[in-house]
């Protein structure tokens, strides 16, 4: 899958460095604040799902010091085999190749059916 012009693809974002790009970068036209905003929040969504079904931890920045990241990480150590589980449920659906064919197939469907965004 190639990714579109302007377009990177990163496993982690942090949502600091999402908005300071977004602002560094509104003077171009291709690249939106809204999707590097729309992004930080998706992180932090993804996290809280991480950690509701018991496959990870999360710390919110701004409760970030040495000793809850300590406690944090551990927790997620002790959650692992939460994240076997959801590791293969995502493979038994088809893992990563599948995951980006969806992204990519609804990318390409609301492209073609956004006639100015067309081409």
């Amino acid at each position: 899958m190639s990714l579109p012009v302007h377009t990177r693809a990163l496993e982690w974002i942090f949502r600091t460095r999402a908005l300071r790009a977004a602002r560094a970068q509104e003077a171009r036209p291709d690249v939106s604040r809204a999707e590097a905003v729309r992004q930080a929040k998706l992180q932090l969504e993804v996290a809280r799902r991480v950690e509701v079904c018991g496959a990870g931890s999360r710390l919110p920045a701004s409760r970030l010091n040495p000793e809850r990241l300590r406690r944090k990480v551990r927790e997620a150590m002790a959650r692992r085999r939460g994240a076997e589980r959801i590791a293969a449920a995502f493979e038994a659906a088809g893992g990563a190749p599948a995951a980006a064919d969806a992204v990519d197939g609804l990318v390409r469907q609301a492209a073609s059916a956004s006639p100015d965004r067309a081409g």
